[in-house]
């Protein structure tokens, strides 16, 4: 169970390109933070969730309905009697008898039986592992939005600095008589309004990195940092993803496996009309005689109970679960055409954000500071162009996160890394 999970834990991870180490957030160098990556997300998750706890407990109890299906399930009867005879006044003799019964089933019952346990035992492993995939690809996506959010306020960080430096090139200029209160008053303003909005993304990156530690089974009290930045993810596409997820589904097969025991509870409920064989060895001494052994042989007649209402319920149950079964394929073709078609657009908003967003954000902001240092530029250009790359730098974030989280929505909707060739994705 460990491998397979791994297997697709890594498979899950290739959608989105391995990270390297790098600080995000609010926390000052001195903090001590911890930090997580997204593998070390995924498997505090997977082994903190109560959902997966309960789902394991359900696993187990299944294991043990195979082990019961196996038994024997009639235990042989043993009697002991005894009796006193009178042959004459004052005299007696007594008998004593010991029986032995034991009852055996016919017809492969207890084959049947054990095949019914087994799919439900193999639907049950499906339904835990459907459930793991949704905790990890839920693990994933607060993953992401922390990211988001702390990149947000090292953005917001960015603009607040040059904000104050602008500021104190006006009050130079003050100083100099180059320009008039009006202008500083401005900076200082901007400055302000700055400050709100680092405020407000540093709320946000704290918000975002609870709400990740709650999905990791860490304490929100000091909740993690998220390693790593923000990159394109590039999820591989077969040919027809939804026909692919049909194949990998851990729910459908959960519901598969559920029509099969449904079947072999049909056909064992049939066969339990079929009499069982019943055998009786019994031991007895008259007192004054010789010990005598008798055998006896019989069969149970299903003259009452001839397991109509077992049947009947075996019957509908097994209707139920095929109509489940078809049900859920319709919806997983859906929820695949859906996811499909907002990662492509999410790609298509990360290629134009690439291909127009040029130059990082404080190359950019040093630019503006510069011409405006050098009289190049004046104050009405400075706050159009700071906005004007602020704001591409929001929407690229904004845009890289939205593409992430539908990579990992679709890939938990196609089942996991079923989507994922060769593990080179976006290598």
């Amino acid at each position: 169970m460990t491998s397979k999970r791994h297997a697709w834990i890594a498979g899950l991870l290739l959608i989105v390109p391995l990270l390297p180490a790098a600080p995000a957030g609010a926390e000052t160098p001195g903090d001590a933070v911890r930090e997580l990556t997204l593998v070390e997300a995924i498997d505090r998750a997977l082994e903190a969730s109560p959902d997966l706890a309960a789902e394991r407990a359900t696993v187990a109890r299944f294991e043990a309905d195979v082990v019961t299906a196996r038994t024997w399930p009639f235990n042989p009867e043993l009697t002991v009697g005894a009796g006193r005879r009178r042959s004459a006044p004052g005299t007696g003799v007594t008998d004593r008898e010991v029986g032995l019964r034991q009852e055996f089933e016919l017809g492969g019952k207890r084959r049947l039986r054990v095949q019914a346990a087994g799919k439900d035992l193999d639907a049950a492993r499906a339904r835990l592992q459907r459930a793991e995939r949704r905790v990890a690809a839920t693990a994933a996506a607060a993953f992401v939005l922390a990211q988001r959010a702390c990149e947000l306020v090292e953005i917001e960080r960015e603009a607040r600095d040059m904000a104050r430096r602008m500021l104190a090139i006006e009050q130079t200029r003050l100083a100099a008589g180059a320009v008039t209160r009006i202008e500083v008053n401005l900076a200082r303003a901007r400055l302000g309004r700055q400050a709100v909005r680092l405020a407000g993304a540093e709320a946000g990156c704290d918000a975002a990195r609870a709400e990740l530690a709650r999905a990791v089974g860490l304490s929100p009290r000091e909740p993690p940092r998220p390693a790593g930045r923000l990159e394109a993810p590039a999820l591989d596409l077969p040919g027809d993803p939804g026909s692919r997820a049909i194949e990998h589904r851990a729910d459908l097969f959960a519901l598969r496996h559920a029509v099969e025991a449904s079947r072999s509870r049909i056909d064992l409920a049939r066969r339990r009309v079929m009499p069982n064989l019943v055998g009786e060895l019994a031991w007895a001494r008259e007192e004054g005689t010789d010990r005598v052994w008798s055998g006896a042989v019989g069969v149970t007649i299903p003259l009452f109970n001839r397991r109509k209402g077992e049947i009947a319920r075996a019957g509908a149950e097994w209707k139920r679960d095929a109509a489940r079964v078809r049900s859920l394929e319709l919806q997983v073709l859906r929820e695949v055409a859906e996811t499909a078609a907002r990662y492509r657009a999410a790609m298509l908003g990360v290629q134009e954000m690439q291909r127009n967003v040029v130059g990082s954000l404080s190359e950019s902001l040093r630019l503006i500071e510069r011409s405006f240092s050098a009289g190049k530029i004046g104050w009405t250009d400075v706050i159009v162009f700071t906005a004007e790359f602020l704001d591409a730098r929001r929407e690229s974030t904004e845009v890289l996160a939205q593409a992430w989280l539908a990579a990992i929505e679709l890939d938990l909707a196609a089942g996991g890394e079923a989507l994922l060739r060769h593990g080179e994705v976006g290598r």
